[in-house]
């Protein structure tokens, strides 16, 4: 009876999860920088990784 409801939340789980990765990554690399743990230069090589990344999830449709 709920098993719709069920896949349909899994389903928007799954794209939260999605769109949420590469904020939740980031924060962590703003952390460390802040932190002294990284170079600028790391920090700025791993920012570009995940920009590339968010691109890549984004529907060209949608762009």
């Amino acid at each position: 009876m709920f098993e719709h409801i069920v896949r349909d939340i899994r389903e928007l789980a799954a794209i939260f999860a999605d769109h949420m990765g590469p904020e939740v990554r980031a924060r962590k690399v703003k952390d460390a920088l802040e932190r002294g743990e990284l170079s600028a230069d790391v920090a700025r090589k791993r920012f570009v990784e995940l920009i590339e990344e968010f691109r890549n999830l984004i529907p060209t449709d949608a762009i």
